[in-house]
């Protein structure tokens, strides 16, 4: 079983389907969802002080810092390499 903070985190559908989608609350306190984290990432933020500032998350109660951490990291490995260089 996995610990509260090996959470896998399911690709990104495409663009076109998003909408189909559910998103997946991170923040509660914030109300941030996975996709605004996978968003600012896309958009450069790269450390958890990125996403407080940005987005708010981890800036309330504190419950969401792991979960929003470990998306982070999994939202740096996935980026195309073309995001990465620039």
């Amino acid at each position: 079983m996995a610990t509260r903070c090996e959470w896998v985190w399911p690709a990104r559908p495409p663009r076109k389907t998003a909408s189909r989608f559910a998103a997946v609350y991170v923040c509660l306190c914030k109300a941030v969802t996975d996709s605004q984290i996978r968003d600012a990432v896309e958009n450069g933020a790269c450390t958890m002080r990125d996403l407080a500032l940005e987005l708010g998350v981890a800036t309330q109660c504190g419950k969401c810092g792991c979960d929003a951490r470990e998306l982070l990291k999994y939202c740096l490995t996935e980026l195309p390499e073309h995001v990465k260089a620039a």
